[in-house]
């Protein structure tokens, strides 16, 4: 006879009986046990829901985050937060026509603490470009 010690078992509380008039009627618990297969299934099924549940970073991944990507990246609680960031130069905005773009690994070192944008060591301004020309010419 195999020794069903070794077999997993739970004995999970099924319904809480209660009576409006007896208020102790409320402990009376049912019980019932299930069986080691169906709790494994019960266990992969929530696993996949949850992993279909979150964000996905793959590999082929865009270099570049949209504005709304980009709140939604460091968990801002709306876009108006990248906005400042971009308007303050602590980021740097890309136009690609219509759309702004931020780079992923600027907001990374953002996040990490380190100066980015125009405050970032040997980054160039605008009014650096201006010296060069007048320079040049």
């Amino acid at each position: 006879m195999p020794d069903n010690s070794a077999l997993k078992t739970a004995r999970l509380p099924l319904r809480l009986v209660s009576c409006p008039t007896e208020p102790a009627a409320l402990s009376v618990v049912t019980t019932t046990t299930f069986p080691p297969e169906l709790i494994e299934a019960v266990a992969e099924r929530v696993a996949e829901m949850l992993a279909d549940s979150l964000p996905r970073e793959d590999a082929a991944a865009s270099p570049y985050l949209t504005v709304p990507e980009a709140a939604q990246y460091i968990r801002a609680g709306s876009r108006q937060r990248i906005d400042d960031l971009l308007s303050q130069g602590r980021l740097t905005r890309i136009k690609d026509g219509r759309r702004t773009l931020i780079a992923r690994e600027e907001l990374g070192r953002y996040l990490a603490g380190e100066k980015t944008g125009r405050f970032a060591p040997g980054a160039r301004t605008s009014r650096d470009a201006s010296a060069r020309r007048r320079h040049a010419a």
